[in-house]
């Protein structure tokens, strides 16, 4: 039973696929800006739901609701309350867009459409496989960028970078409501140093999963889910030789730091079932691997509360 490694192996193959030396930064971007607006739009649906709840005609609550974009208008001027009128109208506009093909203008407001847009919000925010490829796309973008390449990059594209960490790391608190996005076009100087170094990431990720298909050979179905994960503790070790000695941010832990990177993201995932052993992996993985995780910085044009 090797099918943690399995799942490992596919997202570390699913990012050597969709990533490329000239199209990552734009590739970064428009990940983190997809997944954020998703789950902004998700999280006002699922309060505009609750909204409705409470407009619901009553004893003390008489009259015909019916939906419209006034009904969503109402709701948006009690949440984004001090917000600017052209991110009313962004909101606005996508949560329409969101409720429109499952009720229509003008359908009244009732018990029975309330159940379905909450069954319907409970199958798109279900995790997927898909949405956890995707975080692990992101993860070790934003693991090279700010890693091994993170001197060497200029200060705006560092600037960049921090901009889109600061933001992916916030997105699931629930308290982001709005993001000023801005497109950015990378250097010659840069892009030419990515690509130079392209191939280091390149074969990071081909390491990686050399030793996860290395692993599967060995594991028997004795005790499957410690055996499996043995080469997580060989990774942590090597890491914590390397700093022991000051060369942590050398490019040859980069394999290691990849492979216990995507296991936490793959493990901690809510499409991944834990047992109660699994669990207490993860706790102690998160408790080695936590000195060695690379620094981030915060610092965005956006809005939480």
């Amino acid at each position: 039973m090797t099918i943690h490694l399995a799942n490992i192996d596919k997202l570390l193959a699913f990012v050597m696929k969709k990533t490329s030396a000239q199209k990552i930064i734009d590739i970064l971007y428009e990940k983190v800006k997809f997944m954020v607006e998703r789950h902004i739009t998700m999280r006002d649906v699922e309060s505009f739901i609750a909204y409705l709840k409470f407009q619901l005609p009553s004893s003390t609550n008489t009259g015909y609701l019916k939906f419209n974009q006034s009904l969503i208008q109402d709701f948006i001027n009690h949440t984004y309350i001090g917000f600017p009128e052209h991110v009313h109208e962004v909101r606005n506009k996508k949560m329409f867009e969101y409720f429109k093909n499952n009720i229509r203008t003008g359908d009244e407001i009732n018990n029975k459409n309330i159940e379905v847009l909450e069954r319907i919000l409970k199958e798109d925010t279900s995790p997927t496989g898909e949405s956890l490829k995707n975080h692990a796309l992101v993860a070790l973008i934003f693991k090279w960028l700010q890693g091994p390449l993170q001197k060497q990059l200029s200060k705006d594209l560092k600037t960049h970078v921090i901009f889109l960490a600061t933001i992916f790391g916030q997105h699931e608190t629930k308290m982001l409501f709005d993001v000023k996005w801005e497109t950015y076009k990378t250097s010659g100087k840069d892009l030419d140093l990515i690509v130079k170094e392209y191939d280091n990431f390149e074969i990071a990720i081909k390491d990686a999963i050399k030793m996860i298909r290395n692993a599967q050979t060995k594991i028997s179905n004795a005790n499957p889910v410690h055996e499996q994960f043995y080469i997580v503790f060989e990774c942590l070790y090597r890491l914590f030789k390397m700093s022991q000695i000051n060369k942590l941010d050398d490019i040859s832990t980069f394999k290691d730091k990849i492979l216990v990177a995507t296991t936490l993201i793959c493990l901690q995932d809510e499409f991944v079932e834990k047992t109660p052993e699994l669990k207490s992996l993860i706790l102690l993985f998160l408790t080695y691997y936590y000195k060695f995780r690379d620094p981030r910085s915060s610092a965005a044009k956006i809005h939480w509360r």
